[in-house]
């Protein structure tokens, strides 16, 4: 137990996950990506190693629209190998985006998962980040606690993450000029956003993402910028580094004092989760008065902060605003990373039976 969430990192997840989920009573449904990722199949081999039996699952491909081909040929052979990790499993494409380029990541995620739910009969849901999108794994984070904390309250719902921030920092991106709330995180911001409430944006701040936030900057155009630094991290150069990168934006455009940036471990979703969560109340305290109060986080690169976010925006008033990805690039060889990156498998119970109500009516 870690504060408000039961957390498992390392050699703890399998531990937990044999006497858990390892029960005679457990019907398990796993949600990943089947992309190029290679952290792709690390959760799905554990887990079957464990309940073989009554475990299904739901592989999800992410299409956009102009892939490079060599991450295609590594997410088809991914998918091949999902499939045959777990037998009683479906895989569903979605479209990242429309045919008039408007972002339906979320959308259709949410939509797939629930079409192959239908009638299942599952006690447990695990959504494995490793290899999902935010766009896509956040929204099916927040369906299924609404689900788990309304309709479906025998369900429990579980994240999990296969954590590499070395494979992390190889993975380049391409973002969309469009500017927009991750489906399913969008209520307050729209309800906050024309009530005309004070904003305070927190960017999570990632290397090469500049002219990305400089739109986010110009589509918000908030009151207040508190930008988000990794600390601490395993290499103890990026806040530096992410320093000089933003620097113009930081001290011009910006307007930041040092006293304004907020610094969260790249290593736990709590750390994040809990400097938002106070951030959050203590201006809702300080602006109940004067019109109310916005936090909006726009989360980026490493996705142990991103998800700390979300659970913030499930417990408080913060919106999530982000750029979905147009494009990925894996520098270097693929198949190297398996070896050279060991990831750290890291599990959160999000919502379920030990949780009897702070959390679950949040």
């Amino acid at each position: 137990m870690s504060g408000d969430w039961i957390l498992h990192r390392g050699s703890e997840v399998r531990e937990f996950c044999e006497k858990y989920f390892g029960q005679r009573d457990r019907n398990v449904a796993l949600i990943a990506g089947a992309g190029f990722d290679p952290r792709s199949g690390v959760i799905a081999e554990m887990l079957a190693t464990i309940i073989p039996g009554d475990l299904s699952a739901i592989f999800l491909r992410e299409l956009r629209p102009h892939p490079e081909s060599g991450l295609q040929s590594i997410a088809t052979d991914n998918a091949g190998e999902l499939a045959r990790i777990i037998t009683q499993s479906a895989t569903r494409s979605i479209n990242v985006l429309s045919e008039d380029n408007a972002v339906t990541a979320g959308r259709e995620a949410v939509k797939a998962v629930r079409e192959e739910f239908d009638g299942r009969n599952v006690t447990d849901v695990i959504i494995d980040l490793s290899a999902l999108s935010m766009g896509v794994s956040l929204p099916l984070l927040r369906y299924f606690h609404k689900l788990t904390t309304t309709e479906a309250p025998e369900l429990n719902l579980h994240a999990m993450i296969a954590h590499s921030t070395e494979l992390d920092a190889n993975i380049s991106r391409e973002t969309s000029d469009k500017v927009t709330p991750i489906h399913g995180y969008d209520a307050e911001y729209k309800l906050r956003h024309d009530k005309g409430e004070t904003l305070l944006w927190l960017p999570q701040l990632a290397p090469g993402l500049r002219a990305t936030f400089e739109r986010m900057y110009e589509f918000l155009d908030p009151d207040e910028v508190c930008p988000i630094l990794p600390f601490p991290t395993r290499n103890p150069r990026l806040g530096d580094d992410l320093l000089r990168e933003y620097l113009p934006l930081i001290e011009d455009a910006w307007e930041v004092e040092p006293g304004d940036l907020v610094y969260a471990s790249e290593e736990s979703p709590l750390d994040l989760y809990r400097t938002l969560l106070k951030v959050s109340e203590e201006r809702d305290q300080v602006h109940q008065k004067t019109g109310g109060s916005l936090v909006v986080v726009s989360p980026a690169g490493a996705k142990l902060p991103a998800l700390g976010a979300a659970l913030a925006a499930i417990r408080s008033h913060v919106a999530l605003v982000y750029t979905e990805r147009l494009d990925y690039e894996l520098e270097g060889q693929a198949e190297r990373y398996g070896k050279d990156a060991e990831p750290e498998v890291i599990h959160l119970w999000v919502s379920g039976d030990p949780y009897d109500g702070g959390i679950r009516s949040a």
